[in-house]
């Protein structure tokens, strides 16, 4: 459905009517406060102030958002839909706003996140379930008949073979130390663990460093080739971003391991439902999230953290499935922005990320663990729909993740990064813009140099306002920022 919202200039806002305050947007004994977990009450909400307290106040003339008739209600509750300001069933991302003490800011009003959008949906019981028709939910019949019947094409080779053909390479331990100046450093550590530094921040998807992802580590998936790094290699991490809970994305002694070395000053960004499980785990700084949500980290106030859809599944054992939410995160900075897929079957949900979001300066999509199709394909996307979902993020550049670390899809293990290349020429895209990395390297995107004679004329005359010629700094243009050194 379409927006329901317009936008008036700031000379024909009509008079603030007192009940269009906070008090009148929700009552505090509302039950609606339970459908979005972390929201606060009216009396604990500290709302942005007019005047000097919010300086965006004075720079954008339609801050006023005049409410118009809204659109009749849709019976399809995969959507969106207007509802009386005492429900909280819908996705609300686009407002202004303080969230009491912790100081985190939801960004200001983008048009595209008034459009409908697919949102999250519980079962009557309360349990997670996935609102795509293209979702079949696996059965334990399937995965005997997969682990029994399918034909296995890996074809993993000896630790020996795997050397030249999967290499292992230790990683610039020293430049991970600081983000860099300019652009977005991405480097990978196997499965869908990425190290994404860019905008003064360093981020951690889905870290895994244990041998076998399984509530034990003797039995269960092993891993053929181990991590690039040991955990004490890493440098300081800011953020970490879990897409689900599988054992896979969701590794209980890496997560005990990181919030022992960083405590509270590392926050998780978790889905919905996972937040007593990070608390038992020790951690302290969690922020739990439902779809469309976003929020933000308090040491990097320009940076905004968004929750989005995939389709997939999570549990930990037996008896809890769907008990926790699962998705992908959306990661912007000033300068550029962050796609982490996690693990997800194709769905509409990456056209509407693409749409709200987009574009992304970087992606990182799975490419493994697609075969055979007839089991797999609700739950993992294959090389060719991993090209599409690049396609519908409008990514620049795209990372392979998702591959070449576990025994999870019957593919032979080289595949993935073969097929994408393929695909990529057969769409007439350049297949440089989505790559694939070895365990432990490192690429850098996007940075920004200056020609020696520009640089060294722009030193020796002191244009630019005089700056010294032995600092490196940046100076704001627009949106645009260029290094002066």
């Amino acid at each position: 459905m379409a927006g329901i919202y317009e936008r008036i200039p700031a000379d024909e806002q009509p008079e603030e009517k007192p009940e269009q305050d906070d008090s009148a947007w929700i009552e505090d004994n509302d039950p609606g406060y339970e459908t979005l977990p972390g929201c606060r009450p009216p009396s604990e909400i500290q709302p942005i102030t007019d005047g000097e307290d919010d300086p965006s106040e004075k720079e954008d003339p339609y801050m006023f958002i005049a409410p118009r008739v809204p659109e009749p209600l849709t019976n399809n509750n995969n959507f969106v839909e207007h509802r009386p300001k005492s429900k909280l069933s819908t996705v609300c991302t686009g407002r202004r706003r303080v969230m009491g003490e912790s100081g985190i800011k939801l960004g200001p009003l983008d048009f595209r996140k008034l459009e409908s959008v697919t949102a999250s949906q519980r079962t009557k019981w309360g349990n997670f379930i996935n609102p795509w028709d293209t979702w079949k939910m696996p059965s334990a019949t399937g995965v005997l008949k997969w682990k029994l019947c399918s034909k296995n094409n890996r074809a993993i080779p000896s630790k020996s073979v795997l050397d030249k053909t999967l290499p292992i390479v230790s990683p610039n331990i020293e430049e991970w130390k600081t983000p860099p100046s300019s652009g977005i450093r991405v480097s990978w550590l196997g499965h869908a663990c990425v190290l994404v530094q860019f905008d003064g921040i360093t981020i951690l998807t889905d870290p895994i460093f244990s041998m076998r992802c399984s509530p034990s580590q003797h039995v269960g998936p092993k891993r053929y080739r181990g991590p690039p790094c040991d955990m004490y290699d890493l440098p300081s991490i800011d953020a970490v971003l879990i897409s689900h809970a599988h054992y896979d994305h969701l590794d209980l002694p890496t997560v005990k391991f990181l919030n022992a070395r960083f405590g509270s000053s590392l926050r998780w960004f978790v889905p919905l439902g996972l937040m007593n499980w990070m608390m038992k785990a020790g951690c302290e700084n969690v922020i739990e999230m439902d779809w469309w949500q976003e929020n933000g980290h308090p040491d990097h106030m320009k940076i905004t953290f968004a929750f989005t859809p995939t389709q997939h599944w999570s549990n930990r054992a037996l008896h809890d499935n769907g008990w926790y939410l699962w998705g992908s995160w959306c990661v912007f900075g000033p300068n550029h922005s962050f796609f982490f897929g996690g693990d997800t079957g194709y769905c509409e949900a990456f056209s509407q990320i693409g749409r709200r979001y987009g574009p992304f300066d970087l992606a990182a999509i799975p490419i493994g663990a697609y075969e055979p199709r007839w089991f797999k394909k609700p739950q993992h996307i294959n090389p060719q729909e991993a090209v599409q979902v690049h396609t519908d993020l409008q990514s620049s550049a795209s990372i392979g993740i998702h591959w070449g670390t576990f025994p999870f899809g019957n593919e032979f293990y080289l595949d993935p990064p073969k097929l994408v290349k393929e695909e990529m020429e057969k769409q007439g895209l350049n297949p440089d813009d989505f790559f694939t990395l070895n365990h432990g390297e490192s690429r850098l995107l996007y940075e920004e140099t200056l020609d020696y004679e520009d640089a060294s004329t722009m030193c020796e005359t002191g244009s630019e306002g005089d700056i010294p010629p032995d600092e490196a700094m940046f100076e704001e243009s627009g949106d645009d920022k260029s290094m002066i050194i």
